[in-house]
């Protein structure tokens, strides 16, 4: 139920029913210098590629994590904001990560 009153929005709905998306793949740390972590607990990531910002390819790996996790290193890219692809049997998923 929403009831307006004076400009201020009263609603029933408690913070426990309010769903919040879980991001599929983790990097840590980012920003990072040049070497991060990526790991998955919703799938088993097989590939990593990154992206620079214009679309380019810039990693490209097949990928078998020790643990669940696996260290990629990025030290020899410059500096800037990248995009990580991770790819598991079925699925694909981006998060961005930032090289200092």
């Amino acid at each position: 139920m929403i009831k307006f009153c004076d400009s201020t929005l009263t609603t029933n709905i408690s913070q426990s029913e309010i769903k919040t998306p879980q991001s599929e793949i983790f990097l840590s740390p980012n920003p990072t210098t040049g070497k991060f972590a990526i790991s998955s607990n919703q799938f088993a990531i097989r590939e990593i590629e990154i992206y620079n910002l214009l679309g380019e390819k810039v990693f490209d790996s097949p990928l078998t994590p020790k643990g669940g996790i696996a260290e990629i290193s990025i030290e020899n890219l410059p500096v800037g904001i990248y995009i990580v692809q991770a790819s598991g049997k079925e699925k694909i998923f981006r998060s961005k990560i930032i090289k200092q």
